[in-house]
């Protein structure tokens, strides 16, 4: 069976869930995406929802404290990076301090 990589896991070729455009640098393990996609934080990329899709041999690879950074988001006036927490398995906006 065709396996795909997709975020630093593996998936089974025809059963990957939609990420949009969120990627990650693999030597970092930040993640970057666009502003419209900020949604898929908690309704695709949480252990809960990722683990039924992955490969026998692969394991959820996201752990607290890794950083998502939205790239466009000073014109789509939204939050410009989230944090994930593996203990309640999801991401929250990181407010600038005032």
């Amino acid at each position: 069976m065709n396996k795909t990589v997709k975020l630093g896991m593996t998936f089974q070729a025809d059963n990957v869930p939609d990420f949009g455009s969120i990627e990650m640098n693999p030597y970092s393990k930040t993640f970057y995406l666009l502003a419209e996609d900020i949604p898929k934080l908690n309704s695709t990329l949480t252990k809960t929802v990722c683990t039924p899709y992955l490969e026998n041999d692969s394991d959820f690879c996201i752990q607290t404290g890794d950083t998502a950074y939205i790239l466009d988001w000073i014109t789509a006036e939204t939050g410009a990076m989230y944090i994930y927490h593996s203990g309640t398995d999801s991401w929250y906006e990181v407010l600038p301090g005032e």
